[in-house]
């Protein structure tokens, strides 16, 4: 009889905690397993398999410890080698870059959204959060859902969808649902989805959410309607990051039912504050007065941050370092 695998738990957390720290940088599973060579060793088959695989790995320590054979590597032992390889490569490339867009800048406009996200998880409600583009709302909430984890479990109840132009109908709302909950292949049902979240005191983070205000107006009511339902059976809150389109649209429509909710629960984000201007530009090592005033006025301008960063990004190109000087001169390019 073959002994029970000893499993190093410390390491998988370890691994674990900083997958999170990965996927909230934005990679995929399936870019790690390309990148990490997870992919490579065992056919096409594996190809298709190594994302869920490392995903049943960060779901349970003792997963795929087993092996057929005495000299067989099993499939965790292997998860956890190639990955532990792949971080440090990754460190090593990042030290030589010293690249501050790698790293998330806690901010003041972050742990408002993080508010927010608690605040629709705690009370079961519908929560608009709403900010100017470029304000940080996805990387927020990237980084909220790899806190979770870290601290919860990669089960924790927190998934994250995101809207598209493609996904403007409740059925499609609720299929990127159910993808989440690794539910209904071939279409997930209400009952589905009650099943995997009663009782779990969950939250539903739905990224891009203008795009229900864009829709046409009894679309988007449909949805909201339909989401609403969630909430009001007590199964997770939702919290819905956007631009306020859909507050807007709903009060509009006079329709007193949602707005009269959401009214109560809005967080909003009128714009970006100087102190998390300085926390930027500190984190590139920028300084300097004229410099300070010239993020100002472009933070506070179109894009927000994300236009900021971009102006840091196309200065260190361009002119091989990022002040006041180059930094007006990326405006003329």
């Amino acid at each position: 009889m073959q002994d029970k695998p000893v499993v190093n738990y410390e390491r998988w957390e370890q691994l674990t905690a900083r997958l999170a720290d990965e996927l909230a940088r934005g990679y995929s599973l399936n870019r790690i397993a390309i990148e990490s060579g997870l992919n490579t060793e065992r056919g096409h088959t594996f190809v298709k398999l190594a994302p869920d695989r490392i995903k049943a790995w960060t779901l349970n320590p003792e997963a795929m410890r087993e092996t057929r054979y005495i000299d067989q590597i099993a499939p965790a032992d292997e998860i956890e080698q190639k990955l532990s390889a792949w971080f440090a490569a990754l460190d090593a490339e990042r030290a030589d870059n010293q690249a501050a867009a790698e790293t998330f800048i806690e901010t003041a406009v972050s742990r408002k959204i993080w508010d927010g996200f608690e605040q629709a998880r705690e009370l079961c409600e519908l929560v608009e959060i709403a900010a100017p583009p470029g304000t940080g709302k996805t990387c927020a909430a990237e980084q909220y859902l790899a806190q979770c984890r870290k601290l919860e479990s990669f089960s924790c109840p927190v998934w994250r969808i995101t809207l598209s132009e493609f996904s403007l109908s409740l059925k499609s709302v609720l299929n990127l649902i159910g993808a989440e909950l690794d539910a209904g292949a071939g279409g997930v049902s209400i009952a589905e989805i009650e099943a995997k979240t009663e009782g779990r005191g969950g939250l539903l983070i739905v990224d891009e959410a203008q795009h229900i205000g864009d829709a046409h107006l009894i679309q988007g009511l449909n949805i909201l309607n339909g989401l609403r339902y969630f909430t009001d059976k007590k199964l997770f809150g939702i919290a819905f990051l956007s631009n306020g389109e859909i507050y807007r649209r709903v009060k509009g429509a006079k329709y007193a039912q949602l707005s009269s909710r959401m009214e109560a629960w809005r967080v909003e984000v009128r714009a970006v504050p100087d102190e998390d201007v300085d926390l930027i530009m500190t984190a590139w090592g920028i300084s300097g007065k004229s410099a300070r005033e010239w993020c100002i006025n472009k933070a506070k301008g179109a894009g927000g941050l994300r236009a900021l960063t971009s102006a840091f990004k196309l200065a260190a190109r361009k002119f091989g370092a990022i002040n006041h000087q180059t930094l007006t001169l990326t405006g003329r390019l």
